[in-house]
């Protein structure tokens, strides 16, 4: 799965133009013939786990993630990496990890939680444990994270926030990733869309 995120280092990007594109036009997110579409909580997971096992066999591009930014009122667009990719292709859809994605999706992004809601946040302080653990999984998955959130200097990587989905799960576990901020003047003036952008690596608990 690896090679085929780096041989078109560029695929991304380009990805992600043909998305801001459909959403200044306010077309429909559907899927095409070449599979370069957002997944959204109104997609079938059948259809997300097909595309997930021909992006591993090098046939398509990675899948990309559509949710809603309550607090900035803007379009949330993520990734996972390859690492939680191949568990959701072996895992059934009941696995916490397909609940999580869902949760996700459909829930979008907020800013800190208080506890009882579902939904993708920031993690606080106190989040210790579960924030030095999202720091060495994106350390581990460098190249993959610097890719999908378009970072190009070490600079950079002090702008990202760590994240957590929330979804109802006892032992503390929750998927754990990063979040860049792609807003102001600068974004607009290049023909973007602003957008927060993430991407989800693995599992981390309190």
């Amino acid at each position: 799965m690896t090679q085929k995120r780096f041989d078109r280092k560029s695929s991304f990007r380009r990805q992600q133009a043909r998305i801001l594109e459909k959403l200044r036009s306010v077309e429909p997110l559907e899927s095409d013939k070449s599979w370069n579409f957002l997944w959204s909580a109104q997609s079938r997971e059948e259809a997300l786990l097909e595309h997930i096992g021909l992006y591993a066999s090098g046939a398509v591009e990675l899948p990309i993630f559509y949710a809603q930014d309550h607090r900035a009122r803007r379009p949330f667009i993520f990734t996972a990496g390859d690492r939680l990719l191949l568990e959701l292709l072996q895992s059934p859809f009941e696995h916490y990890l397909w609940r999580s994605l869902r949760t996700a999706l459909k829930y979008g992004l907020h800013g800190y939680s208080r506890g009882g809601r579902n939904g993708v946040f920031r993690q606080r302080s106190a989040d210790g444990q579960m924030t030095r653990a999202t720091w060495k999984l994106a350390k581990d998955q460098r190249a993959q994270v610097e890719l999908d959130l378009d970072i190009e200097t070490d600079d950079e990587w002090d702008a990202l926030t760590p994240i957590k989905i929330v979804s109802h799960n006892p032992g503390g576990e929750r998927y754990v990733g990063l979040l860049r901020d792609y807003g102001g003047p600068e974004v607009v003036a290049s023909g973007l869309r602003e957008h927060t952008r993430g991407i989800f690596l693995g599992l981390a608990s309190y």
